[in-house]
């Protein structure tokens, strides 16, 4: 994850795939929530994004976000991850940092039920 030229392939594969970086698809009006809390709204649970979002910038590292995908379906789903998914884009709007390796392990079957 540490190769530049298959961290670019890896961006445009997802950006033609999911609209990474295109405010498309699944990435349309991101991050909503991370806007959200750094506007104030949510001020109980803030604190907690805020205190991760800090935790990165320090150099903390999270364990993977875990996502399964159904081909049959076309559909990407977070099984596990939400809150640190959430710190990171708090951490990005924050430090208006452009780039971010975000740990993730994927899988796949097409017998995925909701």
């Amino acid at each position: 994850m540490t190769d530049t030229s298959e961290n670019l392939c890896r961006a445009d594969l997802l950006g033609e795939w999911r609209g990474y970086r295109r405010d498309a698809d699944v990435f349309k009006n991101l991050p909503d929530a991370a806007s959200r809390i750094l506007g104030g709204a949510m001020p109980d649970v803030a604190a907690g994004y805020l205190s991760l979002a800090q935790a990165l910038e320090a150099g903390a590292q999270f364990p993977e976000l875990i996502l399964v995908y159904n081909p049959q379906e076309d559909e990407l789903v977070m099984l596990e991850g939400h809150v640190r998914v959430t710190a990171y884009l708090v951490y990005l709007l924050l430090s208006k940092d452009t780039k971010l390796d975000l740990p993730v392990l994927v899988g796949c079957s097409d017998r995925l039920k909701k």
